[in-house]
């Protein structure tokens, strides 16, 4: 895992080496099956315009903000979204996209 800084291993300050170190060794703890999991989301975050990587960690801060009841319901709804099946999820997308464009209450009324 750390082969990609081995050259510039010598330049980092000693905290960011314990720090790599540190995530070294939580990798190799991690069963076959997260580090597939850690690998793919890696793949996808390195695919990411920074307008997205931003857009992530502005939702992950607002995530952290949430109360504990809000992060149990938040994530109750997901595992319910995810039983669903892909026409109802996309169904549920179009229908969110078209709300978060013209309201709850239909788009806004032409103004003379």
């Amino acid at each position: 895992m750390l082969g990609p800084v081995a050259d510039k291993w010598d330049t980092f300050p000693p905290q960011k080496q314990a720090r790599l170190l540190q995530r070294a060794q939580e990798w190799e703890s991690l069963p076959p099956a997260e580090r597939e999991r850690a690998r793919q989301n890696f793949e996808q975050w390195q695919k990411m315009t920074p307008q997205q990587r931003e857009q992530v960690r502005e939702n992950s801060k607002r995530f952290q903000e949430l109360s504990p009841q809000e992060r149990a319901q938040l994530h109750d709804a997901f595992q319910r979204f995810q039983q669903l099946s892909p026409e109802q999820q996309e169904q549920l997308r179009r229908q969110w996209h078209h709300d978060m464009r013209n309201g709850p209450m239909g788009p806004p009324p032409p103004r003379h």
